[in-house]
């Protein structure tokens, strides 16, 4: 795999982990200014059941895989900078 090819598959993983966060936290976003005795009145079982799934299975691991990738992408951003600079240890 070549540098160009590995660097596309990380931008598609990283845009894959994103939208995940993105759709993931919809639920979030518009229950965030309803009280919550409003939403438990009108809620039934399967609307909780299916948030606490959507916390557990897709929330939180999309949110774990897009802070990983950046973390990576973070570190090539610096062995980067240390080989195109004489003095890597002012970076």
């Amino acid at each position: 795999m070549t540098q160009g090819n590995r660097l596309n598959d990380l931008d598609a993983l990283r845009g894959f982990a994103l939208s995940g966060v993105l759709f993931s936290n919809f639920n979030a976003y518009t229950s965030q200014q309803v009280p919550a005795y409003i939403l438990d009145s009108s809620s039934s079982g399967l609307d909780i059941w299916l948030n606490n799934f959507n916390g557990i299975f897709f929330e939180w691991k999309f949110m774990s895989l897009f802070s990983i990738l950046f973390g990576y992408g973070f570190g090539l951003i610096i062995e980067n900078l240390k080989t195109r600079y004489r003095h890597p240890e002012f970076i």
